[in-house]
């Protein structure tokens, strides 16, 4: 009997129909079906009753049932013991994140709980565009992401989790001659051009601010692509247009204005990591609830 078959079977037996525990799985349906029937002609038992209505666990399905969930908190035990036994050892934790994120106050926040979990724990921080960062990941250059949730896009292999939520703004330079406009509406912002980081650099955070800007109504007459986000700062800073920032980076800024964006826009920063990487999930896991109750 293998460890998936045990899954496969602890699904049916929790859901008593194949349909949904394939759900679950992420499994066809016939697939499930025959991992089961496979396990039956392993064990030489018969563990469901099945008819057209229902799906019933027989007395030999019920007790392997029990002793498979007392078995599989074991082993979720085990492997607990073992990640917190190679955590009291010096690891390192490389960590990629795109380059707002070093204006954000999510990564301070996120390494004070990292210090009060996992003291032992190295780490290295680089910043870079999506694209490359996405690279990094898949190639295994990096263990943990931060990136942002226009720009993931849910992957096989790995997990990801929400760190924090961000009201995003259309952000200018008190020198440009935007600033010279005490309310500057729709129409205003068509006038001048809109700063973003190259599309083929973060191709869905490109779609995610064009549909920004078309929510409100805005239709920049000129659109500026930049190199990356310090060259897009840097063209802001000198007024040379406006951008669409969250608004914790517009904080940390001086000399900025903003115009707040309506909610149903706003952006996630989302961690993601492969699955196969126990110790980063385990660490994930014990910062959640610190991190949720400082946001």
């Amino acid at each position: 009997m293998k460890l998936t078959q045990m899954e496969y079977f602890l699904a049916v037996a929790h859901h008593l129909n194949y349909t949904a525990a394939a759900r679950a799985l992420y499994l066809s349906q016939p697939a499930l079906s025959k991992q089961i029937s496979l396990l039956e002609d392993e064990l030489g038992i018969q563990l469901f009753e099945r008819s057209s209505r229902n799906v019933r666990l027989t007395p030999a399905g019920t007790q392997l049932q029990t002793d498979l969930t007392r078995l599989m908190e074991e082993l979720e035990l085990a492997k607990a013991r073992a990640i917190q036994t190679a955590m009291e050892q010096k690891l390192h934790l490389r960590i990629g994140c795109f380059d707002g994120a070093v204006v954000d106050n999510f990564l301070p926040q996120f390494f004070h709980c990292l210090r009060n979990y996992a003291p032992n724990v190295c780490t290295t921080l680089s910043c870079g565009n999506f694209q490359k960062n996405r690279e990094a990941l898949e190639r295994g250059q990096i263990d943990l992401l931060f990136t942002l949730s226009a720009e993931y896009v849910p992957c096989e292999g790995f997990q990801s989790q929400d760190m924090v939520s961000r009201r995003s703004a259309l952000v200018y330079s008190e020198s440009s001659e935007l600033a010279q406009i005490p309310h500057p509406n729709k129409d205003d912002f068509c006038t001048y051009p809109y700063l973003t980081v190259e599309k083929g650099n973060a191709p869905r955070v490109y779609e995610y601010s064009m549909h920004s800007l078309a929510w409100m109504g805005i239709e920049p007459k000129k659109i500026l692509e930049l190199s990356n986000f310090s060259t897009l700062m840097a063209h802001l800073e000198m007024g040379h247009g406006y951008a669409i920032l969250g608004e914790n980076v517009t904080n940390a800024m001086r000399g900025m204005k903003k115009v707040l964006l309506p909610e149903a826009l706003d952006i996630k920063v989302v961690a993601v990591w492969p699955q196969r990487q126990q110790l980063v999930n385990y660490i994930m896991t014990l910062c959640r609830d610190q991190f949720d109750a400082a946001q």
